[in-house]
């Protein structure tokens, strides 16, 4: 049976057991099914199960481990889903990952604003940006890599900057002009806590002061890399895609730490 033929008869008959979704889905793959069954699987999931069912005879990507979409969620996950939704209803799938353990999608999206989009940050945030899709190539985090280039190109717009140029300069092995040689500077650091993180000494940190950077302005950096090394490897390590999403969605620059909402 196909599986847009049982994806098409769940549509009509969600109120059918888990069971008889695990049976329908007999022609998968062992890997295929459990991506869209579970022992025990209550009934009110079976919405989820369609979804992912609609996904896979699309040929669109699935992530590693079971995702509820806004459609599916409820309590707790749903208010959260609420407060970080973008147009139309987008969570990113970089936030859905999380649906499991709700928690943990809270202090995502706390960590993720404070360090990116607080005014009380000095550092700009076209700047803070660059840092965030450095350290993404450098990770081959295409889903992080390709939002926060659009994130950037936004930013750079508004300040009448080059997107282009600034986009080329992150993909050399060291970042030159337009950005200045304190940028520059700051990039750096950025690259080598990224790629050997137990490397770094105070050195690097007196290179930064003496470039004209606080230690406050030092911390922001810190905060961005460590940031994008979190997030890319919860992207990377769980099989997020950036199927069908608006790319460069964000919340409002703001020192309001709860305004979640993506535009």
């Amino acid at each position: 049976m196909a599986a847009f033929s049982v994806a098409k008869r769940m549509r009509w008959s969600l109120s059918a057991t888990a069971r008889e979704a695990v049976a329908v889905s007999a022609n998968m793959s062992s890997n295929e099914r459990e991506n869209v069954t579970g022992r025990g699987m209550a009934v009110a999931g079976l919405k989820s199960v369609y979804h992912t069912l609609i996904r896979w005879q699309s040929g669109l990507p699935m992530a590693y481990i079971k995702v509820l979409e806004p459609g599916s969620a409820k309590g707790r996950l749903k208010t959260i889903y609420d407060r970080v939704a973008g147009p139309k209803g987008q969570v990113d799938h970089v936030l859905q990952i999380h649906s499991l353990r709700p928690h943990t999608l809270e202090g995502h999206m706390c960590l993720y604003k404070s360090v990116l989009h607080d005014t009380r940050n000095q550092l700009p945030g076209w700047y803070l940006e660059s840092i965030g899709v450095l350290v993404s190539r450098l990770n081959h985090c295409d889903y992080c890599d390709r939002h926060h280039s659009q994130g950037l190109r936004r930013l750079l717009r508004r300040e009448k900057l080059d997107f282009e140029a600034y986009d080329e300069a992150l993909s050399l092995e060291s970042p030159g002009q337009p950005f200045t040689q304190r940028e520059q500077a700051g990039l750096a650091y950025a690259r080598k806590l990224t790629q050997t993180p137990g490397a770094n000494k105070q050195a690097d940190i007196d290179v930064l002061r003496d470039r004209g950077f606080s230690d406050g302005q030092i911390l922001e950096l810190n905060q961005v890399a460590s940031y994008f090394a979190y997030a890319n490897r919860t992207v990377t390590g769980l099989g997020v895609a950036v199927d069908g999403e608006q790319l460069g969605l964000s919340p409002a620059d703001a020192d309001d730490e709860g305004a979640w909402r993506h535009a």
